[in-house]
């Protein structure tokens, strides 16, 4: 070896220095590779493939969906009977979708108006009063005309009209008929598991009492979660040194098990250690073995670059020693902790569990006496590529600055000791480059001198860290998160920033193969006290579909933080499955959305004397004119002479009574019965109706209540697309009302942005050309709101609340998983909940069903 540095890296067994796992891994170059320890837990997936798909309802009755002709349309679950049914959707009158007709997964079609002779009597009364009653300027000009024809025409019509909706559901909502029947992945309480599960996966969300011990006595897992060691399993010990002349490698050291050494150190040398922070980014620690079992490749340039590698193998781990050395003697310790050095490579039986600890390395850092941080110039910069020209060396602060970007040196630093400063030192290049120490930093000033881009976030949670700011649960895991995701990282595993993330959190899941991303998130949330972070995100409406921004990049369409939404349900354990991003939910309140057609919606009004009065007249004027009739063609005459019934027949009279009867009753038939549908409601019937495009709002209200007075209303709130400002000009009464306005579309400019010469448009047809523009009706809150979705929604879910309103997942369904997915997020008043029924535990997915 070389100048001094006597021990012999090569002839060390591989297992020594072989990296065991991503997150040590992804300090390097970014390259095409298999993880040579790759974590041994299958996934818990019991679809039995090649068998028949069915649909099991919440009355027990079975569906097979392969000799289902519509079974790649949309689907619902009918809340009168709880079968299956194909989504039928009404298109409102003069809406023309933009979007391409053939991409819709359900039916089609137009309103069709009126439903039959049931709506024939209000059709007369909107005909004889429409000048009247809707009309800004009332115009009574043609009312002594229409009016008789009315009373006429109500009079033979009324029997058969629809005067008084039937009530549906108790005046509830339309409920969701739903029942979920199988496993979920990982419940939350552990005896919900499959009882003939073997897998080797992590099967509970809740510790226990089980104790997992390696080889080597040390515990691996503690009650269904990743055990704690409070010192690493390997360090690299110093035996013999030159304090004068360690940084030109005059040293020699061994890696040795850290029990084994605390057992035979001297009783007057520290056992403490350093701990050694760097990125292969900027340190090529891949060995030739790690090279020749990556993937092969076929670009030039990777070949190329790969061929160099080796050569820059022995130097670089030289110079990490060399660093680690010098540091450890200059607090005057005799050991220090690498990654490539000390974590050992998974053996068989119970000590393939060492690969785990490639996940406590944020224990090895909180152990540790310091942190030191290595730097050298790019690997990519040193490998110089026929043809490319030589680069200049960086600066130190450049190299600090690219050091910081990479996934794991963030929690690194967050968890390194408090009580030392971190210590920055320089790799020199060459093959005589020795190291030298550039700064010293604090801990609180790293993110400004390191962060540059996010120092702001990074520095809450070096405060949360020092003791000096402290977050909450929810607030360490979503900042924490936010600040990884801006981290780059070459993904060895789907799951890797969450399982960066998990170093912060008090208890850590175990990793299993093939987990993705959000299940990682999932277990980690419901595995601590994170104040029902879990519940809260689902509740979060991202601003934009469809990928654009993912779920880890928590942001709301209403600029609403996680900690302001209170849930309303429970995550009972995470669903799995081909879908991603899927959990079961238990207790949230849920209402089924009608699409098929308008129907009258009942209601309410006080019971007055005049109205009581004005519904027997309607009822009554029908049957007075039929006894009247009845009762002149059965009177028998005294002679046989034509108009000989005679002024004595007793039933002379009854006619007659009945006839002037008749009259009143067909006099005031056509004002009694409009007196019916004007005014004030006290209550109605809850209904949630959709339709594509958006109607328009007086139209809707004469379909559902007969006439329009203005009792139906824009949501002012209720969805990203909802307009609003403060109420001006004649009808304003109230100090800073707010006025509800028709919702913002493409091409059209706000009311309240008028003469700003700026068009905001919120159909941008780039970023939505897959969604389109539904409109849902509830006549219990008597509110419109228009939004987007790829699919209609079938269902409303009500998941959670915040500023006064409740969050409502509209979801569509997945028949052939049962699986609701969402479509899109609106608030809705807080009212709505006294007629909804909570929904039994379902499957709910996070995202929108694709086409």
């Amino acid at each position: 070896m070389q100048t001094g540095f006597d021990t012999d890296i090569e002839a060390m067994p591989l297992g020594h220095y072989m990296v065991a796992k991503g997150d040590v891994q992804d300090k390097g170059v970014a390259h095409s590779t298999t993880n040579p320890v790759e974590i041994q837990r299958t996934s818990n997936d019991h679809s039995k493939l090649g068998k028949q798909r069915y649909h099991k309802d919440s009355l027990n009755r079975y569906i097979d969906l392969d000799e289902d002709p519509q079974n790649t349309q949309d689907h619902y679950l009918r809340p009168k009977d709880g079968k299956l049914g194909v989504v039928e959707v009404q298109i409102a009158p003069g809406f023309v979708a933009r979007e391409n007709p053939g991409t819709r997964t359900w039916i089609a079609s137009d309103f069709t108006g009126d439903h039959g002779l049931r709506d024939v009597p209000i059709s007369i009364l909107r005909w004889a009063y429409r000048d009247i009653v809707e009309a800004k300027q009332p115009d009574t000009s043609q009312l002594w005309w229409k009016y008789p024809i009315a009373s006429i025409g109500l009079t033979f019509t009324s029997w058969m009209g629809n005067y008084n909706p039937k009530s549906n559901y108790f005046g509830r909502y339309a409920p969701v008929r739903y029942k979920y029947f199988c496993y979920a992945k990982l419940p939350r309480n552990r005896t919900e598991l499959r009882p003939d599960s073997h897998s080797a996966e992590p099967t509970r969300l809740q510790p226990g009492d089980e104790v997992v011990r390696g080889d080597d006595g040390r515990k691996e897992e503690d009650g269904g979660v990743l055990a704690r060691h409070l010192r690493p399993r390997m360090l690299c010990v110093i035996t013999s040194h030159d304090d004068a002349n360690i940084s030109l490698g005059h040293f020699t050291f061994e890696v040795r098990d850290t029990d084994e050494w605390d057992r035979e150190r001297p009783q007057n040398q520290s056992g403490e250690y350093v701990f050694v922070s760097y990125t292969r980014e900027q340190f090529q620690t891949y060995s030739a073995e790690d090279i020749a079992s990556w993937s092969p490749t076929q670009d030039p340039n990777e070949t190329a670059t790969r061929k160099g590698m080796p050569g820059l193998y022995k130097k670089d781990l030289e110079q990490l020693c060399t660093i680690g050395a010098v540091a450890a003697r200059k607090a005057g310790l005799y050991a220090f902790w690498i990654d490539v050095l000390c974590i050992s490579k998974a053996g068989k039986g119970t000590a393939g569990l060492n690969v785990h600890d490639s996940h406590r390395i944020c224990d090895v850092a909180r152990g540790a006496n310091r942190m030191v941080i290595a730097v050298k110039d790019l690997v990519s910069d040193r490998l110089r590529l026929p043809g490319s020209p030589a680069k200049m060396p960086l600066p130190e602060m450049e190299l600090l600055q690219r050091w910081a970007t990479r996934l794991w040196t963030l929690p690194e630093m967050l968890l390194a000791p408090t009580i030392h400063d971190l210590e920055v030192y320089r790799a020199e290049q060459g093959a005589n480059g020795g190291v030298r120490s550039w700064a010293t930093i604090r801990k609180r000033n790293m993110a400004e001198v390191a962060y540059p881009d996010d120092g702001d976030r990074v520095r809450e949670l070096v405060d949360h860290f020092e003791s000096s700011v402290h977050l909450t649960q929810i607030e360490l895991l979503t900042l924490g998160l936010e600040c990884l995701a801006e981290r780059k990282m070459n993904k060895y595993s789907k799951a890797d920033m969450v399982y960066a993330l998990m170093t912060l959190a008090r208890r850590r899941p175990i990793p299993y193969k093939g987990q993705s991303l959000f299940e990682a998130f999932a277990q980690l949330s419901l595995l601590n006290d994170s104040n029902m972070l879990l519940e809260r995100l689902i509740c979060v409406l991202p601003p934009g579909r469809h990928g654009e921004v993912p779920w880890y990049r928590i942001r709301d369409s209403w600029g609403v933080r996680l900690w302001d939404i209170f849930p309303a349900c429970q995550i009972s354990g995470i669903a799995g499955g081909d879908a991603d991003q899927t959990v079961l939910i238990d207790g949230a309140y849920g209402a089924s959305i009608e699409w098929k057609s308008l129907k009258k919606v009942e209601f309410l009004k006080r019971r007055t004397a005049w109205r009581i009065a004005s519904e027997l007249a309607s009822q009554a004027a029908p049957l007075y004119l039929l006894i009247a009739i009845v009762s002149v063609a059965t009177i028998q005459p005294e002679s046989q002479s034509l108009y000989s019934y005679g002024a004595s027949n007793p039933m002379i009279g009854l006619p007659v009574v009945f006839f002037i009867l008749a009259f009143i009753s067909m006099a005031v038939l056509p004002h009694a019965m409009l007196a019916k549908y004007r005014g004030k409601f006290w209550s109605t019937q809850a209904v949630l109706y959709g339709l594509e495009g958006v109607p328009d709002i007086d139209w809707l209200e004469r379909q559902l209540f007969g006439f329009s007075e203005g009792r139906l209303t824009w949501s002012a709130h209720g969805s990203t697309l909802s307009q609003h400002r403060a109420k001006e000009g004649p009808g304003e009464r109230l100090e800073e009302e707010c006025e509800a306005l028709k919702p913002l579309l493409e091409d059209e400019i706000s009311p309240n942005m008028a003469g700003e010469g700026e068009i905001p448009s919120l159909n941008n047809s780039k970023r939505n050309n897959d969604m389109r523009i539904f409109t849902l009706v509830d006549t219990y809150a008597m509110t419109v709101t228009v939004f987007r979705a790829t699919h209609p929604p079938t269902v409303a879910l009500v998941l959670g609340h915040e500023g006064g309103m409740r969050r409502a997942a509209l979801c569509s369904y997945n028949h052939g998983t049962q699986t609701f997915h969402r479509e899109t997020v609106v608030r809705m008043p807080t009212k709505v909940l006294d007629r909804m029924d909570r929904v039994d535990r379902f499957r709910f997915s996070m995202e929108n069903q694709p086409l």
